[in-house]
């Protein structure tokens, strides 16, 4: 009762999403809903905060780490996110996705979106990182088929408190 209920909060949506560039004036928000009969239904939501735009550009390295993990719950989906790497090498994000599901084109809507937050224009001087998640590496050679893409190694842990590494 305290949280409200799922269907409450997705009717709220577009007033978060107000609320987001109101409080960060230049900040980029989208959401894409389905039209069934007479209702919009929730797709995607896009969200690159004006700070963290301007901060990535004028303080950190040319390189975006890419990455998308599960939504649990009544309504699953899939977190997308792009996350820079400062002078510290910590990690700074730039923008991060609700999708429906992970494919190659939720990564493109993502990527176009940030592609344009970021104002890349060949990509010749940027590196993404990324594993090999689920249409990212058609999704990145459809839409930047110039820029330099690595893939990252994850440490897999095992019982017994080794690491190993996951290839």
């Amino acid at each position: 009762m305290i949280e409200g209920s799922y269907k409450e909060q997705y009717a709220r949506l577009r007033d978060y999403a107000e609320e987001l560039k109101k409080a960060n004036k230049g900040s980029t928000v989208v959401i894409q809903t389905e039209q069934v009969g007479a209702q919009a239904i929730f797709l995607r939501m896009y969200v690159c905060l004006a700070g963290c735009r301007q901060g990535f550009l004028d303080g950190c390295r040319p390189v975006i780490g890419l990455d998308g993990c599960h939504v649990k719950g009544p309504y699953p989906g899939q977190i997308l996110t792009a996350v820079g790497v400062d002078g510290n090498n910590g990690s700074f994000p730039i923008a991060y996705a609700v999708v429906e599901i992970e494919s190659k084109q939720s990564w493109i809507w993502f990527l176009r979106l940030l592609i344009e937050d970021l104002k890349i224009t060949s990509g010749l001087s940027y590196v993404f990182i990324s594993d090999k998640q689920k249409g990212l590496i058609p999704a990145i050679e459809t839409l930047l088929p110039t820029v330099e893409h690595r893939m990252c190694q994850e440490p897999q842990l095992y019982l017994g408190g080794k690491q190993k590494w996951k290839i």
